[in-house]
């Protein structure tokens, strides 16, 4: 099924029925729950809470995943959670650390990932992940789950259990989805405005299916658009909300996959309402808000879940993402640094992102402006970086040590 080809129409995705929450599981038996296997209480006053819970996997062989659902013990502080998947070590001694045992943020250990069969693990409003049409699956093994969980702060403290629910298959994938996620960064929505947009694009390298689509922004967030420009110049419509609600947000699979050849563009074009006239928003009066992962700031997200039609052409679009998000990257930090010229996390990732590039003079002027140059003057140094590994000497570093 993944590489059928479906002929390009026209579409509005279907409306789906309000979303039912019976208090157990929507799915039918589940194959494995796995329980956080302590709660966690939320504080009742504060900010919004990104805590990471660590699940073992107790499976004793290979098993294909068929479909997720979460259950958690408090809905009404519990508002996302996204699945990870952690083959080392890391994520459980870091959780260990703490009790209850987690860790908070949204920065992950470098080896962990996101599970790429997966657009969303759960949001307000969503239903349970279940994968149909074919056997488009994801392994498990002796693993763990890694789950990053946002909550936010209500006028009483509880605690709270979280399960998830996990259906197996013995049918092997006949291929593997590949996640594509547009997103913009350089949000900066001024007070008042009520017709705030944004655009965001990809082109694609390969041919390939599109099966599901999500959305995700805050509650700032007006219109919502997805399409795709095909190399012909027409354009295909993917998705279309027309008012956005932060507090309904979920994710559609299309009652067949949606073909997009080579050289397609999908495009995210967003708008948004930071005026009184938008009663959902947080802040009155209005006032600038820019991007952030708390609720008070904003986002900009569309999420596809795709297939290519070989495991050449998804090595091709992993490879080909992965520079496209270097670019979303350095622009938002450069964004940033317009902004405010002294941003030190901002500067450290661009030196980061410029050392891996091998472009050496350009990190040297981001990450190790401490250390003293040529001419012998001492200029700030903006990391905890020791200046020992700052040392270039035509172009190569001294140091064997790369940093963190």
């Amino acid at each position: 099924m993944g590489s059928r080809k479906v002929p390009s129409k026209e579409i509005q995705p279907t409306c789906r029925r309000r979303p039912r929450f019976p208090e157990r599981w929507q799915l039918g038996q589940p194959d494995l729950v796995v329980t956080l296997p302590q709660g966690y209480t939320l504080p009742a006053e504060g900010k919004d809470v990104y805590r990471n819970f660590v699940f073992p996997i107790p499976v004793p062989s290979l098993q294909y995943v068929k479909g997720v659902e979460f259950l958690p013990g408090n809905a009404k502080v519990v508002h996302h959670a996204f699945i990870n998947v952690d083959e080392t070590r890391q994520s459980r001694r870091l959780a260990e650390r703490q009790n209850p045992p987690g860790f908070d943020g949204m920065e992950l250990p470098g080896k962990r990932r996101h599970a790429r069969w997966t657009v969303f693990g759960l949001a307000t409003g969503q239903d349970p992940l279940l994968l149909i049409g074919g056997p488009l699956v994801g392994p498990a093994r002796e693993h763990r789950f890694g789950s990053s969980t946002a909550h936010a702060p209500l006028r009483q403290t509880g605690g709270r259990s979280t399960h998830r629910r996990v259906l197996f298959t013995d049918r092997a994938p006949t291929n593997i989805p590949f996640r594509v996620a547009l997103k913009c960064f350089e949000l900066d929505i001024p007070a008042g405005a009520d017709s705030y947009a944004v655009e965001q694009s990809y082109v694609l390298p390969v041919d390939l299916n599109i099966l599901r689509v999500s959305t995700h922004a805050h509650y700032l967030g007006k219109e919502m658009q997805g399409y795709a420009v095909l190399p012909t110049g027409e354009k295909k419509w993917l998705i279309w909300i027309r008012n956005w609600d932060f507090n309904w947000q979920g994710d559609y699979q299309y009652t067949r996959p949606q073909f997009c050849p080579k050289g397609t563009r999908l495009v995210m074009h967003y708008t948004y309402d930071n005026s009184t006239n938008n009663v959902h928003n947080p802040n009155q009066p209005p006032k600038q808000v820019r991007y952030g992962l708390a609720t008070t700031d904003e986002m900009g997200e569309l999420w596809f879940q795709v297939v290519a039609a070989s495991k050449g052409e998804r090595d091709l679009l992993a490879k080909d993402y992965f520079s496209y998000l270097v670019r979303v990257t350095i622009d938002f930090d450069n964004f940033r640094l317009r902004l405010d010229p002294e941003n030190v996390a901002a500067h450290t990732r661009l030196g980061r992102t410029m050392h891996q590039m091998g472009k050496l003079p350009e990190a040297k002027a981001h990450l190790f402006i401490g250390c003293p140059d040529q001419a012998g003057r001492r200029r700030r140094r903006i990391t905890n970086w020791p200046c020992s590994i700052s040392r270039w000497s035509n172009g190569r570093r001294r140091s064997r040590n790369s940093g963190p």
